[in-house]
């Protein structure tokens, strides 16, 4: 798991544009590769948006993969369908990841979130 700081927002406004910032990497050390712990991780944060394609819908990325420092604040705005893909790295490797509806973390209402991390599988 790892914490995103979400300020609370008014949900009434027609954008908004959160101030996220990535707190800390809690990853269990059978997720770590060997001789790499938690501080090594680096995070690439992907902002997909929800497209239809012959009547399917799929994540597409349409900006760059963004490189935030910890405890660094970026910001990016609140769309229909767009999710937040968080992607821990160690020397440019992915070791796990999470994704959540920018939406969803809007309306919680903790300044607090925890992700729950997936080990990710590159072939």
């Amino acid at each position: 798991m790892f914490s995103i700081n979400v300020p609370k927002l008014p949900t009434d406004e027609m954008l908004i544009v959160p101030r996220l910032k990535l707190l800390r990497a809690d990853v269990s050390a059978e997720l770590l590769p060997a001789g790499c712990s938690a501080s090594d991780l680096l995070p690439a944060v992907n902002v997909k948006e929800k497209i239809e394609v012959n009547g399917e819908s799929r994540l597409v990325q349409k900006k760059k993969t963004i490189y935030p420092e910890w405890e660094k604040c970026w910001d990016t705005a609140v769309v229909e369908g767009r999710i937040l893909q968080i992607v821990l790295m160690h020397n440019q490797t992915p070791v796990v990841e999470a994704t959540m509806r920018l939406e969803a973390m809007i309306n919680l209402n903790s300044v607090e979130l925890l992700l729950a991390v997936a080990p990710t599988w590159m072939g």
